[in-house]
């Protein structure tokens, strides 16, 4: 079993430079460009997001009262509630609306050529959650 800690987490500044993300695991390590990366992100004002062409990513609302992301094209989603969860390609020119402040949320970041990518939000329950954490 592998435990991670907050303080372990490595800042990263947004490609964009909006923010900072604390990424928790990054595989290939860098320099090398990743097959996948796990992050947690504090969305503190609205704007741009990165882009990540070749990659997919899935967003899941951890914390906050949520944001709204505009896909273009491809149309637009509210995450509001802790656990909801959105994929979308990384190339997708996307712009972020706070819907009532600052709003965090954990971000996976899968390359399209090297990695198959399945992913689900999961409830966990008061009691599951105390022995995860552990």
């Amino acid at each position: 079993m592998l435990i991670m800690r907050t303080a372990d987490y490595r800042a990263v500044p947004w490609k964009n430079g909006g923010g900072i993300t604390r990424e928790i695991l990054r595989v290939p390590p860098e320099p090398t460009p990743f097959d996948w990366r796990l992050s947690l992100a504090s969305i503190a004002s609205p704007g741009p997001f990165s882009s990540f062409d070749g990659y997919h990513r899935t967003l899941v609302l951890v914390s906050g009262a949520g944001v709204e992301l505009d896909f273009g094209q491809h149309g637009r989603t509210q995450l509001t509630t802790a656990g909801q969860m959105v994929s979308f390609d990384g190339a997708w020119q996307t712009s972020c609306t706070l819907l009532d402040g600052p709003s965090t949320d954990l971000n996976l970041i899968v390359s399209r050529e090297r990695i198959r990518l399945a992913s689900r939000a999961v409830q966990l329950t008061p009691r599951l959650s105390r022995v995860i954490v552990m």
